[in-house]
């Protein structure tokens, strides 16, 4: 399993949200981005906004698992360096970089990586040694310990309260989710599924985990674990092949959004109350052959045909909107969407009303978080 890029490359949107699962004990008042420019990548900041744009990070060929401390003054983010991913720490206070991943050229790969609570600790997937396992370091690099051993494990969650990360492991010969003391001890299997279960996501109290399940069938639904109680319960009940993915907590832990068929939802932490957010009738599509050309979606009983700019056509179901983050007084809510042809960043109301498109520079911007 040494080395198998190709593995983790399918769960990189799922790793993506992790930020937005973070413990969040701050004040924002900046979004954190990821632009896309002539094949080079970098991480931004800009006001709520949209305004002062500042590039944060040196330009490289790929980011990936941007996480941002609990105290809002560093960010952790991998990009591909010699052939190999590595993970890199930047201080938003003295503008430092640091390499954290002690790799060489194309010899493992460091990913997944996720602050302590505290920001003292930092956990993160590797594939050095046995193939893919969790490991932890301290927030400069130093003391890097393996802390599982069987199987493919990797994608960790630190739970708020610090006690305990989750995990997924494939143990079993499917993905089930984890929990384990911070030190790697009472390893313990929560789910027990014929099916892939992954995205675990801690509520902010640490008593419960969100996570998607993905069927044989490629049905997905979101379920709930009451880590206390040991019980599992089904939010969404998927049919006609659903695809319920990228749960996220509240601020207040009593909503939750997710995506279904690329479009972003809200509903109760029961699962009642589901209310679709973004909408892809009432969207306007901007085409940008050489300049931008505004168009309005015709929208048809099956959701096909709209319009062409030239000889590209547009189906309705291109439009997607994903990657939602809730400001942490929970009012607003960031996300990104490919309703103008390429990604840009936009906020809405967390009812999904007074949506604005926030980055419009013809870069691909995506990934927005909170800081």
């Amino acid at each position: 399993m040494k080395n198998n890029i190709s593995l983790f490359i399918s769960y990189i949107v799922i790793i993506c949200c992790l930020s937005a699962c973070s413990n969040l004990n701050r004040i924002s008042n900046k979004i954190v981005f990821v632009k896309k420019h002539n094949r080079n990548e970098a991480i931004y900041a800009m006001d709520l906004t949209g305004k002062n744009q500042i590039r944060l990070t040196k330009k490289t060929l790929n980011i990936e698992d941007v996480g941002i401390s609990s105290d809002g003054t560093k960010i952790l983010y991998n990009d591909h360096t010699d052939k190999c991913q590595v993970v890199n720490l930047y201080n938003l206070l003295n503008h430092n970089y640091l390499r954290l991943s002690k790799n060489n050229y194309n010899e493992y790969n460091d990913i997944n990586a996720v602050w302590s609570p505290n920001n003292d600790k930092i956990v993160f997937s590797s594939d050095r040694k046995t193939g893919w396992q969790i490991f932890m370091m301290n927030a400069d690099g130093t003391a890097q310990i393996q802390l599982t051993d069987k199987s493919v494990s990797w994608s960790p969650a630190w739970s708020p309260d610090g006690n305990k990360i989750a995990y997924e492991s494939d143990f079993t010969g499917k993905f089930q989710i984890y929990i384990m003391d911070t030190n790697g001890k009472n390893q313990q299997m929560l789910t027990n599924f014929k099916a892939d279960n992954r995205n675990a996501c801690w509520s902010h109290d640490s008593s419960q985990i969100l996570f998607e399940s993905v069927n044989l069938e490629n049905v997905s639904d979101i379920y709930l674990i009451d880590v206390k109680k040991n019980k599992i319960s089904n939010l969404t009940k998927a049919k006609n092949k659903e695809f319920y993915s990228d749960p996220v907590w509240s601020p207040s832990d009593n909503k939750i959004l997710y995506s279904l068929e690329q479009q972003i939802y809200i509903m109760n932490r029961d699962g009642t109350s589901r209310k679709k957010l973004t909408n892809v009738e009432n969207a306007q599509l901007y085409h940008k052959p050489s300049n931008y050309v505004k168009m309005q979606i015709i929208t048809e009983p099956h959701g096909e045909v709209i319009n062409t700019v030239g000889d590209r056509e547009f189906l309705t179901d291109e439009i997607k909107n994903s990657n939602p983050s809730w400001l942490l007084d929970g009012s607003k809510i960031v996300f990104q969407s490919n309703r103008d042809d390429i990604w840009e960043i936009y906020i809405m109301d967390e009812d999904g009303n007074n949506q604005k498109r926030l980055t419009n520079d013809g870069s691909d911007n995506t990934g927005p978080w909170w800081y």
